[in-house]
């Protein structure tokens, strides 16, 4: 299973699928109607777990952005992996009940954020992924 989870193809389909995911999550953040929150809810939860498989996949570089001081040349990944964080902690608030207009605000804020790191994430990292298609 872990050879499946760290081999091109899955790689290639996690960062697909997560892309894919992202824009519901963005274009769908300041809806009203409840079927609008709602799809927002389901596809960050979907756009989160694809999130910490990428995590995963990449582990020995998420290892070295703590251990060697890398985070200094990889602000953007470390920015991004940070308030991937935070939203998760908003959620877990959610969750848990602590559901005000201020911990909303809050988890817009830090979704404003991580949206922002991880559009320059991308384009950072787009050469590295189309070289994932060649053999």
């Amino acid at each position: 299973m872990k050879k499946l989870l760290l081999s091109k193809q899955a790689k290639i389909a996690v960062d697909i699928l997560m892309f894919v995911a992202f824009m519901p999550v963005i274009a769908f953040m300041h809806e009203t109607g409840e079927h609008w929150k709602s799809a927002h809810c389901i596809f960050g939860v979907v756009l989160t777990v694809l999130m910490l498989v990428h995590v995963a996949q990449n582990w020995r570089f998420t290892k070295a952005l703590v251990k060697k001081n890398v985070i200094k040349r990889n602000k953007i990944t470390a920015l991004t992996t940070l308030f991937l964080m935070l939203i998760l902690i908003t959620v877990s608030l959610f969750a848990a009940g602590v559901f005000n207009i201020v911990t909303l605000h809050i988890h817009n804020l830090f979704g404003k954020l991580l949206a922002l790191f991880i559009f320059i994430h991308v384009i950072q990292k787009f050469k590295r992924f189309i070289s994932l298609f060649k053999k």
